[in-house]
């Protein structure tokens, strides 16, 4: 299922920091989103500093597709000096926006929105950045889904319509390819 290759997600992840080191399965099964992502033709765009961002979004890159990340910072040096981020492979963006402002442009510059992990006060953040947008969100769930459908309905209800939770990785790219392609039909 190949998508247009202007399409881009933005990649986010619901994780405290803790995890992304008590949970490295996590950064495989990124890997392999992202690899499903960039086959189908899809790029990707997120904020600087997640381990697991950077891997969805180097799979991305490796399959051929776009790969941005954003940093809330305004030089390299600020970056890696006041930041403390990471420098990867990838493009980067030196918007000096901070972390709401780059998350903010990837939003808005996304068809769809990829979440990995669902901690409840990293995702609320992003929910509540992708209210109001109308764009589908797919959600990579290794955990009992039943809590984050419940905070999801109590406190961004009109989000439920276009939130897909899997923990399938498979499943997570056929609805956000299905979900693109619909929308792009409606706008033509």
């Amino acid at each position: 299922m190949h998508v247009a290759k202007n399409t881009v997600v933005s990649v986010y992840d619901a994780l405290h920091e803790l995890a992304h080191v008590a949970y490295p399965e996590l950064v495989e099964t990124a890997r392999t989103l992202g690899a499903a992502l960039g086959t189908a033709g899809i790029g990707g765009i997120t904020r600087a500093g997640s381990p697991v961002t950077t891997a969805v979004l180097l799979e991305m890159e490796r399959e051929g597709s776009a790969a941005v990340v954003l940093s809330p910072a305004a030089t390299h040096l600020e970056h890696v000096r006041a930041f403390h981020l990471p420098e990867t492979p990838l493009l980067t963006l030196y918007g000096g926006r901070g972390a709401l402002g780059a998350d903010v442009t990837a939003l808005t510059s996304s068809s769809a929105v990829l979440v990995i992990g669902a901690e409840e006060e990293p995702l609320a953040g992003i929910l509540g950045c992708a209210d109001g947008h109308g764009i589908p969100i797919a959600i990579l769930c290794t955990t009992d889904h039943a809590p984050v459908q419940r905070m999801i309905a109590e406190r961004f209800p009109s989000l439920v319509p276009q939130v897909y939770i899997s923990a399938d990785a498979d499943s997570l790219v056929r609805y956000l390819t299905q979900e693109i392609r619909k929308r792009k039909l409606q706008n033509k």
